[in-house]
């Protein structure tokens, strides 16, 4: 009677596993609608991918980015880490080499060392890639001008202030912070952008069956509120990717597929 039992429960965890295990990756779309916005951008979210590779080359990846056909991709972090084969993110960079790139540091991008650290920022800038790191710029895509803010990688409480971000806020155009933590919600509330976009939070790491609530996220702790989707944070928009990684490789997805983020800015709608 035992052996059946413990077959059954061996049975249940493993149609658990395979059936949450992540079997694609998602590529999820969101519009946000502003007056600053004049003519249409697609922004294209790779957030954790924590040198991790999917496909040859990641070709799954770019077959995707591709079929999106965005104008602008960002990197809110983590693409790289400690110990990793992290060619595989200049790869990715090489193969999407035709769209604008905007990369920040996460955590792990800045637990690397300097000088691997250095040397990514070489190959990056080699290939067009805009790092930002405590910096702005004014991008212009498809006859619109948006401004790009980039953060470093703030630490678990934030070491960044409201005049640093500020002072970095240059024009009267669509602003969108580039920041990797997603859990300085009184922070971001403060500051004078539109969008900011993150990553860090994994999306809950394992999700519960059938919702969209996360088990656990890096300094939220137990079903965190910041995983995924967009947050209205008094007026500014947080745009959160669940990422492709864990951070762990062994700490698997579990019902929580790794996502490419799709986010068109649109004109507001007219009335009537």
């Amino acid at each position: 009677m035992h052996v059946w039992i413990i077959v059954a429960v061996v049975v249940i965890l493993g149609l658990i596993i395979f059936l949450g295990w992540p079997h694609k990756i998602d590529a999820t779309r969101k519009k946000i609608y502003s007056s600053l916005i004049h003519h249409k951008v697609r922004i294209c979210v790779i957030s954790d991918l924590h040198a991790n590779t999917f496909g040859e080359n990641n070709e799954r990846m770019s077959r995707i980015v591709n079929k999106h056909r965005p104008d602008l991709i960002v990197y809110p972090g983590d693409l790289f880490t400690p110990g990793a084969n992290n060619q595989n993110g200049i790869v990715l960079m090489h193969a999407l080499q035709q769209y604008p790139q905007v990369y920040i540091t996460g955590n792990h991008d800045e637990r690397l060392n300097e000088e691997e650290l250095q040397n990514l920022f070489i190959q990056m800038r080699k290939l067009g890639v805009h790092i930002l790191q405590d910096n702005s710029e004014i991008i212009h895509i498809n006859g619109q001008a948006l401004e790009v803010i980039g953060l470093t990688d703030g630490g678990k409480e934030n070491d960044k202030t409201f005049e640093e971000v500020d002072s970095l806020c240059v024009s009267p155009e669509y602003r969108i912070l580039l920041s990797h933590r997603p859990h300085y919600i009184d922070f971001y509330e403060q500051l004078p952008v539109n969008l900011i976009i993150s990553g860090h939070a994994h999306g809950g790491q394992w999700v519960i069956p059938f919702t969209h609530q996360g088990i656990f996220a890096p300094q939220q702790g137990l079903f965190p509120k910041y995983t995924h989707g967009i947050k209205n944070l008094d007026g500014r928009l947080l745009y959160i990717s669940r990422g492709l990684a864990t951070g762990n490789k062994f700490f698997v997805r579990l019902f929580n597929n790794p996502e490419i983020g799709f986010i068109d800015l649109l004109p507001m709608r007219k009335k009537g």
